[in-house]
């Protein structure tokens, strides 16, 4: 399925200051009435098993488990229970919880020796150890909802969310390529983090008229707290022959204590904000908001013995008009302010500055009558200050760019061609920018940044009859070329997917195959220069078949 181009666009506003996920309960599986029962069953080509249950119950109390398990060299887990209370019509509340538990065993980065393809994935090895390379992610939260109508016109929302995430990523990394052209000497990072976040989000939500105008109202007021500990630790590995490789030839060695990086960081954050969409005429709709921002970071390197704390404030405001035209048509314009704060430093221990940003876009959006088709196009331009991007001299760090510019267009369209056909398209234009840097950098593209991204899906349901039921789609992505380093010399090449999907429904039971990459198209998104002129490189998912059935009682 087609998604909407990911260009770097301002947050939803009024929360954006953070993704919504950053402030809201966890979007887990909420719980629905009427009672069902649904119990999902997936087998993947390279072993992959998925099982979700679902259920809800009783009229006045809804509780729905959910969940997930994945067998193979990668484990998860996830459980997302929720409850529902609702006293009366009026009143509702949402219990949230969230359990993730990952543990990857296999995870190791990829290696092509010179002389060898990168086109051909079979020929690189594989940096890391069995038992050791992997990745281990443990995520739990708690949050709830509460709704309160006190009449047809004004009701009041409150979301709390508490979240903890515990993190361990091992890998082990090429050094250098010895005299003998073969040998290939390692070295071990061990990284861990540790975070908790606390997060509430109180809003007021109305309708009410002033004379001939309409007027939407939201006010709210949001917190949130937040830890986070990170510690890197540095180790040996046995080197590696190229031509004939073999693991598990000696120990692998890491530091009992942090040596690179052990960094303590707190963060409080304060917002505050209102909006008003006020319909001025059958035609005309004006949306005014503002955010206001404080918060207040504090940074402790505890291998340097330093720290470092700093405050910030901010004014955001947001600005749309629209003019709804009786033939389908509603040409728009908007402008939006956005402010982010980082957590986290660079790779020299510096703590990141907030993110900044000024989106403007002039659009128009066309549906017909009958409401089967939605065409949108837009044109755009983004300004940002303090954006993070990949420390090409330190792959495991961040570090910020002074400013960027991003503009372009971006066309969409959904439609019904009958009620057997649905076709469903985008495509977006973004030439991006480095305009302020105190590198070499200026005037030159991000890196792994595509200029030109495009989808198509087609879907196609059975008439009523001896095919009721069946179901296919087939479609196409593109993802355009994009620079692998910082001076524009090194460029990926776009590629095109194709993806396909097959399935039938028949009273309870739903069936279906999904194929993406069914031409299994080799891909290559970022690759680095590696030891003894080699390559670090990393590939798409290639074709990946997905049979999954599905009972609902």
């Amino acid at each position: 399925m087609p998604t909407r181009s990911r260009r770097w666009i301002c947050s939803n506003w009024p929360g954006s200051k953070l993704p919504p996920e950053a402030y809201s309960p966890p979007k887990t599986n909420r719980p629905k009435r009427p009672v069902s029962f649904v119990v999902t069953v997936a087998v993947a080509h390279n072993v992959i098993l998925l099982h979700l249950l679902q259920l809800d119950a009783a009229p006045f109390i809804a509780h729905r488990p959910a969940h997930l398990s994945r067998a193979a060299s990668n484990r998860r887990l996830y459980l997302a229970p929720s409850l529902t209370w609702q006293p009366h019509a009026d009143t509702s509340f949402t219990l949230l919880t969230e359990l993730l538990r990952d543990r990857n065993k296999g995870f190791a980065f990829p290696h092509t020796p010179r002389g060898r393809s990168i086109w051909n994935p079979d020929e690189a090895l594989l940096m890391g150890e069995p038992g050791f390379s992997g990745f281990d992610h443990d995520q739990a939260s708690i949050g709830y909802q509460l709704q309160h109508r006190f009449s047809p016109a004004w009701s009041l929302h409150q979301n709390l969310r508490y979240a903890s995430v515990d993190a361990e990523f091992r890998r082990i990394n090429e050094d250098e390529m010895q005299p003998d052209g073969r040998t290939l000497t390692r070295w071990v990072n061990l990284f861990r983090e540790k975070s908790q976040q606390l997060g509430m989000d109180t809003h007021l939500q109305g309708r009410m008229h002033t004379g001939g105008v309409s007027h939407q109202l939201l006010l709210g007021l949001d917190a949130e707290w937040q830890r986070l500990r990170e510690r890197t630790h540095n180790g040996s590995a046995p080197p590696l022959d190229v031509d004939n490789p073999r693991y598990g030839q000696g120990p692998v060695t890491v530091s009992p204590e942090p040596d690179d990086t052990h960094n303590n960081e707190r963060r409080r954050q304060l917002g505050l904000y209102v909006q008003d969409q006020m319909r001025l005429s059958p035609q005309w709709l004006l949306t005014v908001g503002g955010r206001m921002d404080w918060v207040r970071q504090h940074q402790r390197d505890l291998l340097a013995g330093s720290h470092q704390s700093q405050r910030d404030r901010q004014f955001s405001g947001r600005l749309g008009l629209n003019w709804l035209l009786p033939s389908g048509w509603t040409p728009y314009f908007s402008y939006a302010e956005s402010f982010k704060p980082e957590i986290g430093t660079d790779a020299q221990g510096r703590a990141f500055k907030p993110t900044r940003g000024k989106l403007y876009e002039l659009g128009v959006k066309y549906a017909p009558e009958g409401g089967r088709q939605l065409f949108t196009a837009a044109l755009y331009d983004l300004r940002k200050t303090n954006v993070l991007t990949t420390d090409l001299d330190n792959p495991d760090h961040n570090k910020q760019t002074g400013a960027v510019r991003s503009r372009g267009i971006e066309l969409e369209a959904k439609a019904a061609l009958s009620r057997q056909w649905e076709v469903l398209a985008n495509y977006t234009y973004n030439d991006l920018k480095i305009t302020h840097s105190n590198d070499s950098d200026i005037g030159k593209v991000p890196t792994f940044v595509p200029r030109q991204t495009a989808s198509a899906w087609l879907n196609w349901r059975a008439p009523q009859g001896s095919l009721s039921g069946l179901g296919a789609g087939l479609g196409v992505r593109h993802v355009g070329s994009t620079y692998n380093d910082a001076a524009n010399t090194w460029k990926n090449p776009s590629a095109t997917f194709i993806d396909a999907s097959l399935s039938y429904e028949r009273g309870p039971w739903r069936m279906a195959l999904s194929v993406n990459n069914l031409a299994d198209k080799v891909h290559i998104p970022s690759c680095f220069n590696g030891a003894g002129g080699g390559f670090e490189c990393f590939y798409t998912q290639r074709r990946t078949v997905v049979l999954s059935a599905k009972y609902r009682f």
